[in-house]
């Protein structure tokens, strides 16, 4: 049967026991950040209103979204998913408002799990050659430079099955390759940005 770690139970802590109202609210905040991520202003209010730090609230959320994750992931039917909620903690009146999340988000859920989880095309190795064209029939006298790039990517092979390779053969001019890794640096920068770390914890 499927459990939470320790790490993610901690996060649904502050949820036990607490009245259905109170965890309903959390269940909106939940769907609210599958589909537009989190709100914090959100998060400020209800952490004033619970006498609380704004991180337990966030963290509470994005547990909550973790466990729909973790459901889908694992196609749990209604039995399972109950059982994995009252061995979690919840009560048996909070199950039934969690196992309603559960049914009713499916497609969101879907829709984050095809968003966010990564590419199953990995890099494996790059070629390059720099060329210059320095005169044609036309132009006795030019200079036009070129970075021919060779990229092999590998597809994750599933069980018994062999790694598959994808030679992709790429030609841009140094200009548009110093545009490019400019962007590459900026989407790594933002992988390693604190949201980003969140998302990929809840969707790993």
């Amino acid at each position: 049967m499927l459990s939470l770690s320790d790490e993610h139970k901690g996060h649904l802590t502050p949820l036990f026991g607490q009245p259905p109202q109170l965890l309903q609210d959390f269940c909106r905040l939940a769907v609210d950040f599958l589909r537009r991520g989190p709100n914090l202003k959100l998060y400020t209010t209800a952490a004033q209103k619970l006498q609380v730090d704004v991180n337990v609230i966030q963290l509470a959320v994005e547990g909550l979204v973790q466990l729909m994750v973790k459901s889908r992931q694992n196609n749990l039917s209604t039995s399972d998913f109950r059982d994995l909620v009252l061995t979690s903690g919840f009560n048996e009146e909070q199950e039934r408002i969690l196992n309603e999340l559960h049914d009713s988000n499916k497609a969101d859920v879907d829709l984050a799990l095809t968003t966010f989880m990564p590419s199953l095309l990995h890099y494996h190795d790059l070629e390059w050659r720099f060329d210059v064209q320095v005169a044609s029939r036309s132009l006795l006298k030019q200079t036009i430079p070129a970075v021919t790039i060779k990229l092999t990517l590998k597809e994750i092979p599933q069980v018994e099955e062999e790694t598959k390779y994808k030679h992709l053969l790429l030609e841009t001019d140094p200009n548009n390759l110093k545009h490019l890794i400019q962007k590459l640096d900026e989407a790594l920068l933002e992988a390693s940005s604190q949201h980003s770390r969140r998302l990929q914890r809840i969707f790993k």
